[in-house]
């Protein structure tokens, strides 16, 4: 009988074999795979197990080729369709994980996230970037995901895990507000100095700290470039906050911010183009950029006099 082999990771220690099959063969049905362990069709160190035992990091996992024979197999590159963000951007286009890639190693991934897809749900930026990682993945039961949300009109940085030590140090420095987030947005009025925006979101406080960079005019709007840092993290948080304060997203309808003319209605500029890290052991560096969206660009460029200058090291 031919056997695949698969030697076991750390991500894949301490796990029953019976749930670390159900993801090593995810067409096959439970009473399946119930079946091909009582067959002795998969063994753990050549050894036929009970469904209940748990694995250890260096196991020799082998189970018998023939399973394998209806699992379906990914071949297509991974490309991310998604709608051009306004006509004053690129026309739409597809975009590959490894072009939106801004940092990667064994644990944790960066992505640089287009505006007009989410990060979780049907097609998705998380079911897309699944069935790429899962290509390389050397874990057999370790899922990657998302680990922290952005807006589907918001553009920027997003973490996504790559073994479970990496998710748990993210989730718990985020939690802390160790990692801190910086977000580069357009506003409507005039903000002429920094402002620092307290309130409660959702029964829940909230701290925005708003700097001007620079203004502009659209059609006889005030406008104001925006570095936003967010002290905590709370849903929707910049544009509730802005909102509250006067100053909604331009666009942001939602918010109520003014009309944009279609097709580009509902549709704002939101950018998080930073996150500062503390001292790890997972070889992140001190802090990382994403580059700003062609659209956003060429927004600056036509209504901010001078303003692409300050954003010379993020383009």
């Amino acid at each position: 009988m031919d056997w695949k082999k698969f030697y076991l990771q750390e991500d894949d220690s301490q796990r029953r074999v019976d749930r670390v099959l159900r993801r090593l063969l995810p067409h096959k049905a439970q009473g399946q795979i119930y079946s091909a362990l009582r067959k002795g069709l998969v063994k753990l160190n050549s050894q036929k197990i009970p469904p209940n035992r748990l694995t250890q990091k260096g196991d020799e996992l082998s189970v018998a080729a023939f399973l394998f024979e209806n699992e379906s197999q990914e071949t297509k590159p991974c490309e991310i369709p998604f709608p051009a963000a306004s006509q004053d951007s690129v026309s739409n286009q597809k975009i590959s994980i490894e072009k939106i890639t801004v940092f990667q190693n064994e644990h944790i991934v960066f992505l640089n996230k287009p505006c007009g897809i989410s990060v979780h749900g049907e097609n998705s930026l998380a079911e897309f970037f699944s069935k790429s990682f899962t290509k390389n993945a050397t874990s057999i039961s370790f899922r990657s995901g998302p680990l922290h949300r952005l807006d589907k009109n918001t553009s920027g940085l997003v973490a996504f895990s790559a073994s479970l030590l990496g998710a748990k140090w993210f989730s718990e420095k985020i939690k802390s507000h160790e990692i801190k987030k910086s977000y580069f947005g357009i506003a409507e009025g005039r903000i002429s100095q920094e402002e620092i925006w307290r309130d409660e979101i959702e029964g829940k406080s909230a701290q925005t700290v708003a700097r001007p960079l620079a203004h502009g005019n659209f059609g006889g709007l005030d406008l104001t470039l925006v570095e936003y840092k967010i002290l905590t993290g709370r849903k929707h948080q910049i544009r509730i906050h802005g909102a509250s304060h006067g100053h909604p997203l331009f666009g942001d309808e939602k918010y109520g911010g003014q009309k944009r003319p279609a097709p580009v209605r509902g549709q704002y500029f939101l950018h998080a183009y930073k996150m500062e890290f503390p001292a790890n052991d997972l070889s992140l560096p001190n802090f990382l950029q994403g580059a700003l969206p062609e659209n956003f660009c060429a927004f600056l460029k036509t209504y901010f006099e001078n303003a692409l200058d300050i954003f010379a090291p993020f383009l």
